[in-house]
């Protein structure tokens, strides 16, 4: 069963992408800030330019591991549906009954002949 506090951090998945794309963004301005800063002091502008790059490359991997809200949801329900006995006889039980219509008509077809 699903919580309201898995739904909370299921919803608020987009937010943390979102943050995290904003970090990227900020990373990104942190290693162009260092070009400028190389022409005046050659350590700070390598410091800089290693902070920018460490950000930039755990942002990447942030926004690479942690999901959207839909596949997040996608991640939950499938299974769950995938596995539920009940939608896995939907399938047989329309075959059957098209199955049986087919009969119907078929019987129908041969009667009026």
């Amino acid at each position: 069963m699903i919580s309201a506090w898995d739904v909370y951090w299921l919803v608020k998945l987009d937010s943390f992408n979102l943050m995290f794309c904003i970090f990227l963004f900020v990373s990104s301005v942190v290693i162009l800030a260092a070009l400028p800063v190389s022409d005046y002091d050659e350590e700070l502008a390598k410091k800089i330019f290693k902070i920018g790059v460490c950000g930039f490359l755990l942002n990447i991997t942030f926004l690479t591991f942690i999901p959207t809200t839909k596949e997040a949801a996608a991640i939950y329900l499938i299974p769950k549906i995938a596995n539920n006995k009940n939608v896995q006889q939907i399938p047989y039980n329309t075959a059957r009954l098209l199955n049986e219509k087919l009969k119907e008509w078929v019987a129908d077809m041969l009667e009026d002949k």
